[in-house]
């Protein structure tokens, strides 16, 4: 049996990927058993209703129950169940003749849920897969696609505002999602910082920038956020590290032109100037070759204490459009909470 490691030890990416998932469940049932059994529930409660299977987690403590020949006063209890978990990461990749040969390695007579775990939900309809459901069903196994989105959603679901250590690890797992290309929502969404105190050099050099050990989902788009509204928005085209000497651009992680690194130049020099802020080195940018102006409004009180995504499909019903100008002007008239 191959145990579980806090660091990754696998070539294969798959294996890497689902290493860090097990990792993920492994600090959580550390953390609090309560929690991993909210996030269980989460994840299993539709599959199994759907397939008819009752199912309960954690110790069961009753009284008074009937053993068909006597009453006892007291009764502790805790239903056993297994979860397997097969990784693609593609929701084609996923096989009739690998997935029915995980469903026979569970017992007859205990069943079990085989999650199969991939960026965009896996389709088990086709008729190619009817041999492989009805072992399932005569095993007592559920199959349950399920996507790292949904995963990482069930997993912050779980967890109180307090909970910071384990938010944190969930953001954690979420950035590394989002950097192995396992998070296709990230192409519709809207990276927001709070920008409260350089949004004038973020909009004026159409980026946004922070420490380099801060880590970012690969969203596609960038909200400059202040005075409760995202009011800017560009297309996020590169990511990139660097360092400033001597009024130079040096050791940029992505190949940048003139106008960026004058960009960078020009930010790094506002930031030290007016902020005292110094981004000679350790930092990261998020360049955007246009940025226009917006008002995509926060509707409750208060402002935001930290970054936020937001899936813009949620607030573009019709689609979200492919010109900045356009999605700009769309925003106008949606609010946020």
């Amino acid at each position: 049996m191959t145990n579980v490691h806090y660091f990754p030890r696998y070539s294969q990416r798959e294996n890497f990927e689902t290493n860090n998932t097990l990792l993920l469940f492994h600090r959580l049932y550390d953390y609090n058993r309560f929690r991993f059994e909210k996030l269980l529930a989460v994840l299993l409660r539709n599959a199994a209703t759907e397939a008819g299977n009752a199912f309960t987690l954690g110790l069961q403590i009753k009284q008074q129950v009937g053993t068909g020949t006597s009453v006892v006063d007291g009764y502790l209890h805790q239903d056993s169940f297994r979860i397997a978990i097969e990784t693609k990461r593609s929701a084609d990749g996923f096989t009739a003749d690998q997935i029915g040969r995980h469903v026979t390695g569970f017992s007859q007579t205990s069943g079990g849920f085989l999650f199969l775990l991939s960026p965009e939900q896996a389709q088990i309809a086709g008729s190619h897969w009817e041999s492989v459901r009805a072992a399932a069903i005569q095993r007592g196994v559920v199959l349950i696609p399920i996507t790292f989105e949904d995963l990482i959603a069930a997993s912050q679901g779980c967890l109180n505002d307090y909970d910071e250590e384990m938010r944190a690890l969930v953001t954690d797992y979420e950035d590394f999602c989002s950097e192995e290309g396992l998070l296709p929502v990230d192409k519709w969404t809207l990276f927001t910082p709070p920008c409260g105190r350089s949004y004038e050099i973020n909009v004026a050099d159409r980026l946004y920038f922070c420490p380099a050990s801060w880590s970012r989902r690969k969203a596609r788009y960038l909200g400059v956020y202040y005075d409760k509204a995202v009011r800017h928005i560009g297309r996020i085209t590169k990511l990139v590290e660097c360092e400033i000497q001597n009024g130079a651009v040096i050791g940029a992680t992505k190949e940048l032109t003139s106008d960026e690194r004058q960009r960078i130049l020009h930010a790094s020099g506002a930031a030290m100037e007016q902020q005292g802020w110094d981004l000679t080195t350790g930092t990261q940018f998020f360049l955007c070759d246009e940025m226009h102006d917006t008002m995509f409004r926060k509707s409750t009180p208060g402002g935001i204490m930290g970054h936020r995504y937001f899936d813009l499909r949620s607030y573009l019903l019709e689609g979200v459009p492919d010109r900045i100008a356009d999605l700009a002007e769309r925003l106008r008239t949606s609010n946020w909470e």
